[in-house]
């Protein structure tokens, strides 16, 4: 993670804590709870605390809903998910379930939650302040514009500078297959930003091609999800000494790369249509077939994908317009980047680096 991306999370964290003021929320639910101990006889003290929890659980969970995927993963890593995406209000419910006769116990346990999560809000608003002394300041986007940055795990390029040169060769062929449909031809890819132990980087495209191509990594999220109880057993089979590896490859690993073949060309026929066989479309549909493929293989071995964007101004009366409708696309896309864990084992095997159209032949 670059100093860049760490003021954004900063501002980020203390924007959304404005926004919603779980904090306030929670002070006041300690200080019920203070009177509810001093003065176990007046109802409306017991009163005033349900309705400040039930108001603490709705805007937590708005809370939740305001990160990404992709930043709730980098919220982690910052120790920030204990303060902002973990299920507080649901460890505040158990408590008072267990201790409703003793809101002493209540109080305590919300008291720690208080001061350690303001502790952490003090940390990260010194921090954006500190980061913003020395001048590092948070990437912007301009509106109208879109970029997709791609996590690569380090097991795809084995640490070698020649393996990542290798990667990213593939990954611009492979936008380069879906640049080609979206936009009709193939477009530069501007790095916008590289950050954290394991790479990503931030390409800026067309956001017709991001869109494209976001859904084609939600596609292949789906995709696995849907041969999951397949890897489920396959897992578990694994742990029986009296399957070999080469079995348990033949059985299952067999049925999952047919699942996936039969899905590889459903999704080919929606992108380039059997109808359209005008100029380069066998070329075309056999690059479309890799790309995928290269995709599923990523995925299945831990790459991660974030798309972000800033929708453009309204148009004016008599302007053209910038398409507002392929932003609503991208903010339907974003919020299922949900990666599955990557597999120790994967099933899928890596297609060339090159597509087909640019394959020696011989």
């Amino acid at each position: 993670m670059n100093a860049a991306r760490l003021r954004e999370l900063a501002d980020l964290l203390v924007a959304v804590e404005s926004q919603f003021n779980v904090q306030s929320i929670l002070n006041q639910m300690f200080n019920e709870l203070s009177q509810i101990t001093s003065n176990p006889g007046q109802p409306q003290f017991q009163t005033q605390f349900a309705q400040s929890l039930g108001a603490f659980r709705a805007a937590w969970q708005q809370m939740i809903e305001a990160f990404s995927p992709a930043q709730a993963k980098l919220l982690n890593e910052i120790g920030a998910g204990r303060y902002f995406l973990d299920d507080i209000p649901a460890e505040i419910e158990e408590e008072t379930k267990d201790n409703n006769i003793t809101p002493a116990v209540i109080r305590d346990k919300v008291q720690i939650i208080q001061s350690t999560r303001e502790q952490y809000l003090t940390t990260i608003r010194e921090l954006r302040d500190r980061l913003k002394s020395i001048g590092i300041e948070a990437y912007q986007l301009e509106p109208g514009n879109a970029e997709i940055g791609l996590l690569l795990p380090r097991d795809l390029f084995h640490n070698e500078l020649s393996g990542l040169v290798k990667e990213l060769h593939t990954l611009n062929r492979i936008i380069r297959a879906f640049s080609e449909i979206a936009v009709g031809k193939a477009e530069p890819v501007e790095i916008r930003q590289i950050s954290t132990s394991d790479p990503v980087f931030f390409f800026g495209l067309d956001p017709a091609t991001i869109a494209l191509l976001g859904a084609a990594i939600t596609w292949a999220i789906n995709s696995w999800k849907s041969v999951e109880e397949i890897r489920k057993v396959r897992a578990e089979t694994q742990k029986i000494k009296s399957f070999t590896p080469e079995e348990i490859e033949e059985i299952f690993g067999k049925k999952i790369q047919e699942e996936i073949a039969i899905a590889v060309e459903q999704k080919v026929d929606e992108l380039i249509p059997l109808a359209d066989g005008a100029g380069r479309w066998n070329e075309q549909r056999n690059d479309m077939k890799w790309a995928l493929e290269s995709i599923l293989s990523r995925v299945e071995r831990g790459m991660t994908v974030e798309i972000r964007f800033l929708p453009p101004p309204a148009s004016k009366e008599g302007e053209e317009s910038h398409k507002p409708e392929t932003f609503d696309t991208l903010g339907k896309i974003a919020p299922q980047l949900r990666f599955p864990a990557s597999d120790p084992i994967p099933v899928l095997a890596l297609p060339p680096a090159t597509p087909p159209s640019e394959q020696i032949k011989p």
